[in-house]
């Protein structure tokens, strides 16, 4: 068994098989891509007649409730109130726009709709449709310095995966053992987190388990490799450098990952609709406000707070 591993595990299908996935689930992403953008277009040049309709004719329209039933038609049936994801799968799902149409139906029921509800109804498609257009003009995304950040931490954490991927090959040749394969999963593991954990913070609900979960995740990762080093070289100071930079790599990639999310078109939107997020997400969440993009990390909340504290006090003494 071991025999036909070594043979199999070579660099070059290894490099090969990954290539291969990566071409393949890229080209499926681009063709659901494809299909769901363009069919969105057509729903959206619809979708902004609707818009001009509902200011031209205003309140009196005998039509408005036909009107906002044409809208619902064309804006994502699950973004009406949405509780099993965050913030950022809300906007997505025009969860924003449901909000208003619901609201206006209410008021309408009641009579005291105004024409102002109407108009930030028009807006919120019009967010839509410009979140829309991001997209399909983004093909090429404009690199900003946190974009830059991002990428200098991704790229490193994987050459330092990789570099560990190779140590172990080399490992693996010389002894086969059933620790050679636990660690092989546990790179893979590692790999997979640090993939995953950017998107992670940035689809988190309004829950302190969500923050816990990355941080916890954060020190599995930095764990993982530090436990690796160690096996590999058998030396407790490398193992703790190693994992304090895993640690530092993976961290700043979050944090980078934060910053591009929060300056970015969809970010924005989300900042300005957070309130209605939560008051939708029932009454667990009714008592605290939605963090906000930067608070991923605990204990960075509590540097911050401190620092602040410590600034005011600094104020007070002047």
């Amino acid at each position: 068994m071991y025999e036909i591993l070594k043979q199999i595990a070579t660099p070059a299908i290894i490099t090969g098989l990954i290539s291969s996935l990566y071409a393949y689930f890229q080209k499926k992403k681009e063709d659901y891509r494809k299909y769901v953008y363009e069919n969105k277009q057509e729903n959206f040049k619809e979708l902004v007649v609707y818009a001009d309709e509902l200011v031209n004719k205003g309140i009196t329209n005998p039509d408005l409730e036909k009107l906002l039933f044409k809208i619902s038609q064309k804006i994502n049936p699950y973004g009406r109130k949405i509780k099993t994801f965050g913030k950022y799968q809300w906007i997505e799902d025009d969860g924003y726009v449901w909000y208003q149409i619901e609201m206006i139906e209410k008021k309408l029921a009641s009579q005291i709709l105004q024409i102002e509800d109407l108009k930030e109804l028009a807006h919120r498609i019009q967010i839509s449709k410009r979140l829309l257009d991001i997209k399909v003009e983004n093909n090429i995304p404009i690199i900003n310095s946190a974009k830059i950040w991002f990428y200098l931490f991704q790229y490193a954490m994987l050459l330092l995966q990789v570099f560990f991927i190779y140590s172990w090959y080399q490992s693996f040749i010389e002894q086969s053992t059933i620790d050679s394969l636990v660690l092989a999963f546990c790179l893979l593991v590692v790999v997979i987190l640090f993939f995953l954990l950017p998107e992670l913070s940035i689809n988190e609900s309004d829950d302190r388990k969500s923050e816990i979960r990355i941080t916890v995740l954060l020190f599995v990762i930095a764990a993982v490799d530090a436990g690796i080093a160690y096996y590999l070289y058998n030396n407790s100071s490398i193992a703790l450098l190693v994992g304090m930079v895993s640690f530092c790599l993976s961290l700043g990639e979050v944090i980078s990952k934060a910053i591009i999310f929060g300056e970015s078109e969809i970010g924005k939107v989300s900042t300005i609709y957070i309130e209605e997020y939560r008051k939708l997400q029932g009454p667990k969440l009714s008592k605290r406000r939605f963090r906000n993009y930067f608070k991923v990390i605990p204990f960075l909340n509590k540097i911050k707070i401190l620092f602040h504290k410590d600034k005011r006090e600094g104020n007070d003494d002047l």
